[in-house]
């Protein structure tokens, strides 16, 4: 997982399916997921969403939901797309961060992977631009780490197309 897509590895490292954040139909990655994993998601669709989505579209499994807004009249490029992970695997496929952090690590361990704290949010890693990572001026797209009730694990992973370093939309 990246601040700007989501990639299956095989066994050997090479890429089975990518699903980029912006202006990309979700559905394949979910397909390959899937086989995968050897589990289909539960797939929700309803009317509205974020930035003005005509329609939102869940896929979720057990701590892993992708969900996409789209409104029709400007598709692809209104198409966006969040992922929400709340577990180290899922059916025995680790998900991580591309520096390694994943849900369950420590804060400590994440910093060391190059996490970092941003002015508005606690812990950010992978930032897309990492020169612009503590820039004032310039946003860069960031996965945030969400952490539990003490600060010092990480719960959650969050990534989507608007995730900046500031701004934080």
């Amino acid at each position: 997982m990246s601040a700007t897509d989501i990639t299956l590895l095989d066994d050997g490292g090479a890429v089975e399916a990518q699903l980029v954040f912006a202006g990309v139909d979700p559905a394949p990655y979910v397909s390959a997921l899937s086989a995968t994993l050897g589990v289909e998601p539960t797939e929700t669709t309803s009317p509205g969403g974020a930035q003005g989505a005509r329609f939102t579209t869940d896929y979720a499994w057990p701590g892993l939901l992708i969900t996409t807004g789209f409104t029709e009249e400007c598709l692809p490029e209104c198409r966006h797309v969040t992922i929400v992970v709340e577990v180290p695997d899922l059916a025995g496929v680790p998900i991580r961060t591309v520096s390694g952090i994943g849900v369950g690590d420590t804060v400590d361990t994440a910093r060391a992977l190059g996490a970092r704290p941003t002015p508005e949010i606690p812990l950010a890693a992978e930032p897309a631009d990492p020169a612009l990572f503590d820039s004032t001026a310039e946003p860069t797209r960031i996965v945030i780490l969400d952490l539990d009730e003490d600060a010092t694990t990480v719960a959650g992973l969050r990534a989507n197309a608007w995730y900046y370093t500031f701004g934080n939309l």
